[in-house]
């Protein structure tokens, strides 16, 4: 295998680990079955706001946001969510397609929208799910065939797809016009904006760049004379055009995720040519550390909540129990 492969691998699960190949003809067999539902696959994307109605092209932005949310489902709910039936009949007619002259998923758009990541995470839990009760597994059998369709057209490529990602990264992805600063002493200050000699978070701070607008409509503070403890409520009111709340809980979406990881790749790439073995090292060492910090954090977090939810439970029973004597 060739070396600029097998970094990627392990992190991806294939159908072919799980299922041995399908004939051609049960897969014909089961297209003329199942082919009524939608005239083609454009209307099958048409139908979920997957192409732009005049000039029947595919938006990828919005192929993009089903792809990550069928993904952040498959990670919280260990399943396709509520579309899941829509998204079974699609990746249905995605493979029917592949038998055409020219399928409609190129290999940009299959890169662009993170579908090879959106299978490989299908293909993933249906792997932990294997030993449940059919009803209670995710349906991964549209999921294989698919992807070995996109392999055997694309071939390595498709094996070195996030390799293509993290040598886009600095051309025409996330670090675009963003500098390596080789100056820098620390972990901090890394990166610049190109043709700045000030760090990104300087830049934001003297270009005033406010990415949440938010008025202050109520503001309280109390202390908890017993154990000093300081509360502050504030209640914020959000300015016509800026993101909900609940738009901003979403963040990160799965793809931004999978450039945090090629961005951690590339940016102890550049540690080490330009700064050596030894500060690559010391950049591993602080990583780790950040990695512990957050978990402990997140740990801290589901204790506190636990531990929050008990002690309204026993005021409840308390309350309960109180109203029932008082009423005897």
């Amino acid at each position: 295998m060739p070396r600029r492969l097998r970094w990627l691998i392990p992190a991806v699960r294939f159908a072919t680990e799980s299922r041995p190949s399908i004939l051609n003809s049960d897969l014909d067999s089961d297209q003329e079955e199942k082919r009524p539902d939608y005239a083609d696959i454009y209307d099958a994307l048409s139908s979920i706001g997957l192409l732009d109605p005049g000039t029947r092209r595919l938006n990828e932005p919005k192929l993009l946001e089903l792809s990550d949310d069928i993904r952040a489902h498959l990670l919280e709910g260990a399943s396709l969510g509520d579309s899941a039936e829509i998204i079974k009949r699609t990746l249905r007619e995605l493979v029917i397609d592949e038998s055409g002259a020219i399928p409609v998923l190129d290999f940009a758009t299959i890169q662009n929208a993170r579908l090879d990541k959106l299978l490989s995470d299908m293909l993933t839990l249906g792997h932990q799910q294997a030993l449940l009760p059919p009803r209670s597994r995710v349906d991964t059998f549209m999921a294989e065939r698919l992807q070995r369709l996109w392999i055997a057209r694309f071939r390595e490529k498709y094996f070195s797809i996030d390799q293509i990602r993290h040598q886009n990264l600095s051309k025409s992805s996330r670090l675009k016009d963003i500098m390596f600063n080789d100056a820098a002493t620390d972990g901090w200050g890394l990166w610049q904006a190109e043709g700045s000699e000030t760090t990104l978070s300087g830049l934001e701070s003297n270009l005033q760049f406010r990415p949440g607008q938010y008025t202050i409509r109520q503001y309280g503070h109390k202390q908890n004379p017993k154990n000093r403890l300081h509360r502050i409520i504030v209640t914020l009111e959000r300015i016509a055009g800026q993101p909900s709340m609940a738009d901003l809980a979403k963040v990160p979406r799965p793809s931004q995720m999978d450039d945090w990881v090629l961005f951690e790749k590339f940016e102890g790439e550049m540690i080490r040519q330009n700064h050596g073995e030894q500060s690559f090292l010391d950049w591993k060492v602080m990583k780790a550390q950040e990695r512990m910090e957050q978990q402990q954090w997140r740990r801290a977090l589901e204790v506190g909540a636990a531990l929050t939810t008990a002690r309204h439970a026993r005021y409840s029973y308390g309350m309960r129990d109180l109203g029932v004597k008082q009423t005897t």
